[in-house]
């Protein structure tokens, strides 16, 4: 439905393009992930673009991951997809680590690239869930939180969700073991 969709914008109805592109991107190999990223350069509706962007981000494959980072690294996406790609790429399991990692190496090329009235950077990476990747988020943004609007209160806020997290983790993790056991 996803390559019907982008040979004819008609093919699926618009209520259910977007979760039909979602899915499509998300187990997406490197054949439709190709027309995806062709298809976002020439989309003239900036919905129709959103959609294909969060299709890319969707791919939870961290080899079509990397490609669309390298390309928001280049400059290809407009400034919002630029947003809407690394926070879909950061809400994912698959790909978070990937896409954190891609950005303390080339932090001031992806910074280029988003708008800068946008420096909310931190917050993508609120899904993480470890004691280790809290002092790392903790120790990469501490320097930078002057580029930062709010930097200080949000490093804050993203290693104090980091945290709770991990304490929610730590405080279920027994019980749900326990529960499995039972099934």
């Amino acid at each position: 439905m996803a390559v019907a969709w982008l040979e004819d914008r008609q093919a699926v109805p618009p209520d259910e393009a977007n979760s039909v592109l979602g899915i499509a991107g998300r187990y997406a190999d490197s054949a439709l992930f190709d027309k995806l990223m062709a298809e976002v350069k020439k989309a003239k509706e900036p919905s129709d673009r959103q959609w294909l962007v969060i299709a890319l981000g969707s791919c939870k494959d961290t080899v079509l991951a990397q490609q669309a980072l390298e390309a928001l690294a280049a400059r290809e996406f407009q400034s919002l997809d630029s947003i809407i790609l690394l926070s879909v790429l950061s809400s994912h399991v698959e790909t978070r680590a990937l896409t954190y990692d891609y950005l303390k190496q080339h932090y001031d090329a992806l910074l280029a690239t988003l708008p800068s009235d946008w420096l909310d950077l931190p917050r993508i990476f609120q899904g993480f869930d470890t004691p280790d990747r809290q002092s790392d988020v903790e120790s990469f943004f501490k320097d930078k939180d002057v580029r930062l609007t709010g930097g200080p209160r949000i490093i804050a806020q993203v290693s104090e969700s980091i945290h709770l997290k991990h304490a929610f983790k730590e405080a279920q993790l027994p019980s749900l073991i326990e529960f499995l056991k039972t099934q």
